[in-house]
């Protein structure tokens, strides 16, 4: 952890599971030192509480023991560029019945501050770190997260982020919310 500032990786592979300990508390400490570190997670599918814990630590994707090296190397090329693994992410973050529905028009009943909060947590930001860029109390922020969750009818954060990706992925996105 000391040397993280100095070497200040892009991306972290981390196995959710270590000889030592666990890779998410890894990532959760990494993330704190330095959110900008992408948290590319290595697992396998029979970990939902792993997987969960991983998201809410702020992995940028998912990875099976068994991927090809190929496919290990764009995965972290595209984490590094700032991409978060949402097809891999929508199927775990989902949650139990594999799904979040992206319904016609939810988007449009945010708030404008409440989208500026979303397109932040969607980046993986805290609600710290969303305070700062929009000069509002993290309990502001909070607010405005649980706001969002209720409606569009989730329960976590990720699954607004991913919410938001399958959106822009289908055209229904809008610039920055309806007037408050």
């Amino acid at each position: 952890m000391r040397r993280i500032p100095a070497l200040r990786p892009d991306v972290m592979l981390l196995d959710v599971k270590l000889p030592d300990g666990s890779g998410v508390d890894v990532c959760r400490r990494v993330r704190g030192v330095d959110p900008a570190i992408a948290a590319l997670m290595i697992t396998t599918y029979d970990d939902d509480e792993a997987r969960d814990a991983a998201l809410a630590a702020g992995a940028a994707g998912f990875v099976l023991k068994e991927v090809e090296v190929a496919d290990l190397v764009r995965d972290v090329r595209r984490v590094a560029r700032g991409d978060v693994l949402v097809s891999r992410v929508a199927d775990l973050a989902a949650g139990p019945d594999g799904d979040v529905d992206v319904e016609a028009g939810l988007l449009d009943r945010l708030t404008r501050q409440e989208r500026r909060v979303l397109d932040l947590v969607a980046e993986g930001l805290t609600n710290q770190q969303i305070g700062e860029a929009l000069g509002i109390s993290p309990k502001t922020v909070k607010n405005h997260v649980t706001s969002v969750l209720l409606k569009l009818g989730v329960r976590w954060r990720t699954q607004a982020a991913v919410y938001l990706a399958r959106a822009a992925g289908t055209g229904g996105t809008h610039p920055a919310g309806r007037p408050e």
